[in-house]
């Protein structure tokens, strides 16, 4: 029997707005080393999180994208913005990493010190 595969909403709390209707959670070994690696693009909807992850690369990628990183307390510590293929992304102290795509934070709907939420999605 296949296992369904539940989909998230990323909720900006202090905002009040949606970030991604359409989050995935890396949660075992093959989603954690594949990512978004080999893709042609991301959804604008879409969002993909790590937990217990302090670094991100985006070797074997195709297309720019933007890199969150969260405390234990779901709250923003830091932004990377349009980050090209071939990089990789620090945090120390972070608890959560989350893959956006490029230019979604660009608009000021997540910003640094922000408290996301995570929330199944109706899909």
């Amino acid at each position: 029997m296949l296992k369904k595969r539940i989909v998230y909403n990323l909720f900006n709390k202090s905002k009040n707005c949606l970030i991604a209707s359409k989050v995935s959670i890396a949660n075992n070994f093959f989603l954690r080393l594949k990512g978004l690696m080999f893709r042609e693009s991301i959804d604008k909807e879409e969002a993909l999180v790590f937990y217990h992850t302090p670094s991100i690369h985006t070797f074997f990628m195709r297309f720019p994208i933007e890199v969150v990183f969260l405390n234990q307390k779901m709250q923003v510590k830091e932004i990377y913005q349009e980050l090209k293929p071939k990089r990789v992304v620090f945090s120390t102290f972070s608890f959560i990493a989350i893959e956006l795509p490029a230019f979604k934070t660009s608009n000021k709907t997540l910003e640094i010190g922000d408290i996301l939420e995570l929330t199944p999605s109706e899909l």
